[in-house]
């Protein structure tokens, strides 16, 4: 059913072996031989000249681990391909990980876990296939509950290992473009998160697919005019596949399938799956009718044998309820009414920890949601929680998403989402401000499992504001505005840390109001060139620390305006304040705020032309942030340095400490675009040693880095190093080509 130009074995067993560097016969057979497979050499010429293929599975493996073990194999799909070629099916997963672990974690897939239950479509499904092979885009259209979203799981779990590049899933309706645009650069090595502009960002990724083999699924679209950041060029390297109740004529490119309800022989089909084939047989009348009432709808139907399969003696019973409702039911046109009462059946014949459980989920903001959140908002153990959503599964109430989580389909979101009480809210916000608590602030290794849960967490800390649940978002933004900050979302800083702010205000908490003014809302705007409000919300900041007496906030305070002074030419106020931040975070052993205060004291001298000073104090704050593994503050230290060699014109000294903070950063993986600074210093290196053509790439670079990283023009008007080099960095031309959005 998958088309596919297949390679001859021939020819792939000669590629494998090369790459191998297995350069004869004799040498993959002494290779294939320590696997315990041993052959005349004449077999293996019989094989590359295509007179023959091996069939034994055993010896293939063989061949596949010695491939692998050489590097001439590096992916799960050129083993796939190799064993396709001699007729053989790909390799299980159980296999992939005797070859190597690399074979399943090198390529990403987050395609939802494959649906229990799959019956009909094969003509869709051969459809899709076909134009995605064919690079078309593919849209996958109907009402809702026709099982849109199940068609292309099974697409996505078909075609796992053609797409070399992986394959990438999104909830359209709950995720922001911004947000879709961010994970794919990020899934592929690149940050995007500070970029401000939707379609700059936006043309970064498309550039980026541009260059994989990749399918994109894109379920449950239902905003168009976003959907046009992600559509391919006229000929795309990348497939797309999404899924929508409607058909805009936006997309008059893509090959259209249109989804309708079962047929009746697809109904029954599913019946068999559910109920047993003896069960449906024994009662084909009442089944049958089910399915008509019912409008043959697949979501409905699975819900309802799902619910009959657990109590399958109350039959009779639940096709009474449906019989009763029947004539209420005409009286509705639109296309989930069906759904409704399969879910008010399913609820009200449930027990009471079911109900509980399944009106919980809806309060989850994100595309899925962990077994722990469920357990903690409703009270339970670990493996009472596990044994009620595998029941509820087995309902198909919920589904299965990756990494063990669950989902809810949409229209069964919005059911329970109708029956939710604000204590549930209340229990998820106490759950997340746990578990970010738990993981500590500004911890990167716990941050994977953050952005796993960032949807939820913004998500309850949006309700939190609505619902005035104040002290709750003040809780959970102690250690989310720090991630955030920290992984470069800085439209997101403002936009929750002014939510914070009015939310401080409401319950009088003046020490979270002054923290945000001064962690966030000063910096993000220093860092962007706006002094002034940056000044203001410092002045704010340190006025309420002030009336508070929280010492803490106040050096929190004095460093801010330090920074502030120091971008202003102020110097010896700049000083003065950073002395006596020092003061305090010295007596407090607060080491981590010591490298920093020491990095600004040290900046600031250079800043005054006493290189040797300040180079005595980067290497205090060096030694510090050694001490205390603060890799973030290293590569700062580390670019300072390399500039203050480039300033005294020892070039080869200072391509040294910035290729080291490049290297740092990018191990860090996060806030990539803040290697703008080593870009642009490298940039004027080779700029003053004449190289026009590495000039150039590092400004390019530079450029890039600024657009990724959110800073804007007004940010070289603040910092000590452009500062300092104004003039020749307008006479090499970075300037005149600079272009960014502000």
């Amino acid at each position: 059913m998958i088309p596919s130009q297949m390679p001859r074995f021939a020819d792939l067993f000669r590629k494998y072996r090369l790459k191998s560097e297995l350069a004869t016969l004799s040498d993959f057979g002494s290779a294939l031989a320590e696997e315990g497979k041993v052959y005349e050499d004449s077999i293996f010429s019989h094989w590359q000249k295509g007179k023959r293929i091996p069939h034994n599975r055993d010896v293939l493996f063989a061949i596949l681990k010695v491939f692998v073990q050489k590097s001439g194999v590096t992916t799960l799909l050129e083993a796939n391909q190799f064993l396709a070629a001699a007729s053989q099916r790909d390799l299980s997963e159980d296999e992939s990980l005797q070859l190597s672990p690399k074979l399943l974690s090198s390529v990403p897939f987050t395609v939802p876990q494959e649906p229990a239950h799959f019956v009909g479509r094969e003509k869709s499904l051969k459809d899709a296939v076909w134009a995605i092979f064919k690079k078309t885009p593919v849209v996958i259209h109907g009402m809702a509950g026709v099982g849109k979203t199940t068609l292309a799981i099974r697409i996505g779990h078909i075609l796992r290992n053609r797409f070399k590049d992986g394959i990438l899933w999104y909830r359209f309706d709950i995720l922001k473009i911004d947000d879709i645009l961010t994970h794919i650069a990020q899934t592929y090595g690149e940050d995007v998160s500070s970029i401000r502009d939707t379609a700059v960002k936006a043309k970064t990724v498309r550039s980026i697919l541009d260059q994989r083999d990749t399918l994109l699924i894109l379920d449950s679209v239902d905003n168009f005019d976003s959907l046009r950041f992600l559509l391919p060029a006229k000929d795309p390297k990348y497939s797309l596949l999404i899924t929508s109740k409607s058909l805009p004529s936006e997309i008059r490119q893509f090959q259209k399938l249109e989804l309708t309800s079962f047929t009746q022989p697809e109904a029954l089909q599913l019946a068999y799956q559910l109920l047993g084939k003896p069960y449906v047989l024994s009662n084909k009348m009442q089944i049958q009718i089910i399915c008509k009432q019912l409008y043959y709808s697949p979501l409905a139907l699975t819900i309802f044998f799902g619910r009959i399969a657990l109590h399958p003696q109350k039959l009779y019973e639940f096709l009474e309820r449906i019989r009763k409702q029947k004539v209420s039911l005409k009286e509705f046109q639109y296309d989930n009414k069906n759904l409704e009462l399969s879910l008010d059946l399913a609820f009200n014949s449930s027990d009471t920890r079911l109900k509980q459980v399944f009106i919980s989920l809806g309060a989850f903001g994100g595309v899925d949601f962990s077994s722990e959140a469920v357990a903690f908002i409703n009270k339970l153990s670990l493996e009472e929680t596990n044994q009620t959503l595998q029941v509820l599964h087995k309902m198909s109430l919920v589904e299965r998403s990756v990494n063990k989580r669950y989902r809810l389909h949409s229209l069964v979101k919005i059911f329970v989402q109708k029956k939710l009480n604000t204590s549930t809210y209340h229990l998820l916000a106490l759950y997340y401000h746990k578990f970010l608590a738990d993981g500590g602030r500004a911890n990167r290794h716990f941050y994977p499992k953050v952005e796993e849960e960032l949807k939820n967490i913004t998500g309850i800390v949006k309700i939190c504001f609505e619902l005035k649940l104040w002290q709750q978002m003040i809780n959970i933004w102690e250690y989310l505005g720090v991630f955030l900050w920290d992984t470069g979302r800085w439209s997101a800083v403002e936009r929750y840390s002014r939510l914070v702010v009015r939310a401080s205000q409401k319950v009088n908490n003046a020490s979270a109001e002054a923290t945000c003014l001064l962690r966030e809302l000063c910096w993000l705007h220093y860092w962007q060139g706006d002094i002034n409000k940056a000044q203001k919300y410092a002045q704010v900041g340190l006025e309420l620390a002030k009336g508070l007496k929280d010492a803490y906030l106040i050096a929190l305070a004095w460093i801010r305006l330090g920074k502030i002074y120091q971008s202003q030419r102020h110097s010896k106020k700049a000083l003065r304040f950073f002395q006596q931040a020092l003061t305090y975070f010295t007596k407090q052993g607060n080491q981590e705020k010591q490298g920093d205060i020491f990095t600004y004291i040290g900046e600031t001298y250079w800043m005054l032309g006493k290189r040797k000073l300040a180079k005595s104090y980067l290497r205090r704050a060096l030694r510090i942030v050694n001490t205390i593994d603060d890799l973030p503050q290293k590569e700062t230290i580390l670019s300072r340095i390399g500039c203050i060699f480039l300033h005294e014109r020892q070039f080869s000294r200072a391509i040294n400490y910035l290729n080291k903070s490049l290297l740092l950063r990018k191990h860090l993986g996060y806030r990539i675009g803040d290697m703008f600074w080593n870009y642009l210093a490298l940039g004027l290196i080779y700029y003053l040693q004449g190289d026009s053509r590495l000039a150039q790439e590092n400004f390019r670079l530079a450029r890039k880095g600024m657009a990724v990283g959110g800073y804007t023009i007004h940010t070289l008007n603040i910092d000590v190093f452009p500062f300092l080099f104004q003039k020749k960095l307008r006479n090499s031309g970075f300037y005149p080509k600079f272009s960014i959005s502000n």
